[in-house]
């Protein structure tokens, strides 16, 4: 199952998708999903235990018995977080509030999001999905080719 072609590789750069396709090895797919999460959480300076947590199981690809509970507390921070950014946009488009704090409300959301893509059971929607979640929290598609290159090889 791991070889399954998401659909979000046709929304991601080019270089990342060629990548990802080159890639059927669950383990080096879920290292990669892992360290997008990582790379989106550092660079929005985003830090959470829960969200660290899903990052350390998703490297590790552990069988713990509390995986679906994990999984239920990354979606509720992130559903906390979706919250906040829109609350932030509408407060920008209201001229309320400026627009780094939605930007980075936004960024802050897409870079848990790609901590819960992470822990998904399929290997390669598990990269395809944090990787596109990082790149959108990051603006960096450069950085990320270079963490597939490393990763994937």
């Amino acid at each position: 199952m791991a070889n399954a072609v998401p659909t979000t590789l046709r929304l991601l750069d080019p270089r990342l998708a060629a990548l990802l396709r080159q890639t059927t090895d669950p383990v080096a797919l879920y290292a990669f999903a892992g360290a997008c999460a990582r790379y989106a959480l550092d660079a929005t300076r985003l830090h959470d235990a829960t969200l660290d947590e899903a990052v350390a199981h998703t490297r590790a690809r552990t069988a713990s018995t509390g995986a679906d509970q994990l999984r239920q507390a990354v979606e509720r921070l992130v559903a906390r977080l979706d919250t906040a950014a829109f609350d932030a946009q509408d407060a920008f488009d209201a001229g309320k509030g400026p627009r780094a704090a939605y930007e980075t409300a936004f960024a802050q959301a897409r870079a848990a999001t790609a901590a819960l893509r992470c822990l998904d059971p399929n290997a390669m929607v598990a990269a395809a999905e944090a990787c596109y979640e990082a790149v959108h929290a990051t603006n960096d598609a450069d950085a990320l080719v270079r963490l597939a290159e490393q990763t994937l090889r």
